[in-house]
């Protein structure tokens, strides 16, 4: 694995012909309140985490990913658009984005449809959960599919929606890209 700076990160993504990459990143699990025994009082009371590791479309265009979804479902001439991220600019067309009040940075993918996580792990309180633990989790986590657009009314059938997730640089673990792993420093 190759220790790299943001900067070096987004020239070697910048460079890049891949269409697909590999992502492991870490993120804290969004949950419902009520009734979650992590929670006393709306107050989270330990660190829940997820890990997942997943190859992702990258580098594509939303837009005319989402229009040749509609062909495939049999739409000849989708007139689907996009504003674009109100919160990011592109820093990299497709590819990196910044939020340009905080300064964040995002690696922008696609989640493709025959392509399921390699890896999911949950952590409470930075240990493995255990059985119980894993169990209010699922109960409890917010099943979320990002803000896509509602690309049936453009003619996409559900099981062909291109959905787009921004990864934030500081959640990622590493980046698998043209056959090598990164990890920023």
């Amino acid at each position: 694995m190759i220790k790299v700076s943001y900067n070096q990160l987004i020239d070697i993504l910048t460079v890049s012909q891949d269409s697909k990459i590999r992502v492991r990143y870490t993120s804290d699990v969004k949950m419902n309140k009520k009734g979650n025994p992590f929670f006393i009082n709306s107050e989270l009371q330990h660190e829940v985490k997820k890990t997942t590791e997943c190859v992702y479309g990258f580098g594509q265009n939303y837009v005319e990913l989402v229009r040749e979804a509609a062909k495939q479902s049999g739409v000849q001439d989708s007139s689907f658009g996009t504003s674009g991220k109100s919160w990011a600019k592109a820093l990299v067309a497709d590819k990196v984005y910044i939020n340009e009040t905080t300064n964040a940075l995002y690696l922008r993918v696609t989640v493709i449809n025959d392509e399921h996580p390699s890896y999911v792990g949950y952590t409470v309180d930075g240990n493995p959960a255990g059985e119980e633990d894993l169990e209010t989790i699922k109960t409890f986590e917010r099943k979320t599919a990002g803000s896509v657009k509602k690309q049936s009314e453009y003619g996409v059938d559900d099981e062909k929606q291109v959905v787009p997730i921004m990864l934030s640089f500081d959640k990622i673990d590493f980046v698998e890209i043209d056959g090598q792993q990164f990890t920023l420093k």
